[in-house]
């Protein structure tokens, strides 16, 4: 009976000890299944949510004819592909590619810390000059149509757009971002809400136009080229402006036609709106001039004709005699406009003989600007 006893005891606490390792092995084998799916799941979650937030990056706009209506950061005239970001959170794009080739997905790798805001734009320059900085890419655009897309570092397709054959300076966008519709657009909008404009050439100074003018043959006074100068004692009247054929306006050549002035100064003012001002990007001016001519908007030189090029004064000639048909026919060249301001402005010209016992000299002006609106 005693033994019986004791070896019952003795196989009591065998037991009890088993089942207490079974209920750790449990506890343990739980909380690591717990763990391991709960981390599992989180990672899972995490990488979905980057996943699809990256799926909300799509190619949004590209140029692939700029001829230098919008510069790049090294003020050069590159194409662009803008990307954006239609989520409602910020994506880390390091690491991920851009490419116009489809079968070579990192072409260009996105750098370390590269994200694009939520809702906002990425421009990236296609210069061909990748070392220019971070948002240069190795590659130029075709203007003739090619594909562009965006890749994920693995080398999967986030986004591919082929584009049509584009004209100079316009941009292929979707309207409005993140659409499905694209449109052709004038310009476009690099970095910017994608929306439709419209291109309008205004004419700022007509043919004809009221000029006033200093025919002394002496240099005008100091600032004659800016708004605010004082020229009521200048002559004034209708262009075209000169001596010797059938100007609208006579001006002096002085006292000994044996030796006449070299040079007769002009200036005009008109007002700019605020609207036009600040959407004109590009111009022409018309210069009717015998013999030779310079031409200035507030003060900054939009073209010479005829003229050598360096300093001149009041006794510097013309390069050439004007002559025959040419003397009274309008002569058109791209211009600068960045001079232009809303308000008041002052354009000027000097017009130089290429001789002082020339016969005749004339002088007319036009000037236009080309200017965007969104329509």
């Amino acid at each position: 009976m005693l033994l019986s006893l004791l070896l019952a005891c003795g196989d009591t606490e065998p037991v009890h000890t088993g089942a207490a390792e079974a209920d750790a092995d449990t506890d343990t084998d739980t909380d690591a299944d717990t763990d391991a799916d709960t981390d599992a799941d989180t990672d899972a979650d995490t990488d979905a949510d980057t996943d699809a937030d990256a799926v909300a990056v799509m190619v949004n706009e590209v140029m692939a004819a700029n001829t230098g209506v919008v510069l790049d950061d090294a003020d050069s005239p590159s194409d662009w592909i803008e990307l954006y970001n239609a989520s409602s959170s910020d994506v880390d794009l390091s690491g991920f590619g851009v490419s116009d080739d489809w079968t070579d997905p990192g072409q260009h790798a996105l750098p370390e810390g590269t994200t694009i805001a939520a809702g906002g734009h990425l421009l990236l320059w296609a210069s061909g000059k990748p070392k220019t900085s971070s948002s240069h890419l190795p590659f130029r655009l075709d203007a003739s149509g090619e594909g562009v897309g965006l890749f994920t570092p693995d080398g999967d397709a986030v986004d591919w757009k082929v584009y049509p054959s584009l004209d100079d300076d316009t941009a292929y966008a979707r309207i409005p971002d993140g659409g499905e519709d694209w449109q052709e657009v004038i310009l476009g909008t690099p970095g910017d809400a994608n929306r439709v404009l419209t291109l309008e050439t205004i004419e700022l100074i007509s043919e004809q136009s009221t000029w006033s003018y200093w025919d002394t043959g002496e240099e005008p006074p100091e600032g004659w080229m800016l708004s605010g100068f004082e020229a009521s004692s200048w002559g004034s009247g209708p262009a075209p402006l000169g001596y010797g054929d059938s100007q609208s306006t006579v001006v002096s050549y002085g006292s000994n036609s044996s030796n006449k002035h070299v040079t007769v100064w002009y200036r005009t003012t008109m007002t700019v709106s605020e609207v036009s001002a600040s959407g004109a990007y590009a111009g022409t001016v018309s210069l009717m001039c015998d013999d030779g001519c310079i031409a200035y908007l507030n003060g900054e030189e939009l073209y010479r004709q005829n003229m050598d090029s360096g300093d001149i004064n009041a006794d510097t000639l013309a390069s050439s005699t004007i002559s025959g048909s040419a003397e009274d026919t309008f002569y058109t060249y791209d211009i600068d406009v960045s001079a232009l301001i809303a308000g008041e402005n002052v354009v000027s010209a000097e017009v130089h003989q290429a001789g002082v016992t020339s016969s005749d000299t004339t002088f007319d002006l036009i000037l236009s600007i080309d200017t965007v609106a969104e329509k």
